[in-house]
């Protein structure tokens, strides 16, 4: 239900994420209309949702699903709090 709500792009089935792990608004193709417009609550929610683990593989890397994994995911996230 949160990528209807808040779309965001995917490869291989992992959403792609900021640096800091929050959820990232889709990238705009050119010719599409971009998102700007988006409502800011839409803007705020983006930068409040975080995620660890399976879900952050892309930007953790392999060792997203272990100790070492949470644990650099976990130094991500804190900063950007």
């Amino acid at each position: 239900h949160l990528r209807q709500v808040l779309p965001v792009d995917v490869v291989n089935g992992f959403p792609v994420l900021n640096t800091d792990l929050s959820w990232r608004a889709p990238t705009v193709e050119e010719g599409e209309e971009s998102g700007d417009d988006e409502p800011t609550w839409k803007q705020v929610a983006r930068k409040r949702i975080w995620f660890t683990g399976a879900l952050a593989a892309l930007e953790l890397g392999p060792d997203a699903l272990n100790l070492i994994g949470a644990r650099h995911g976990s130094v991500r996230v804190a900063r950007a709090i």
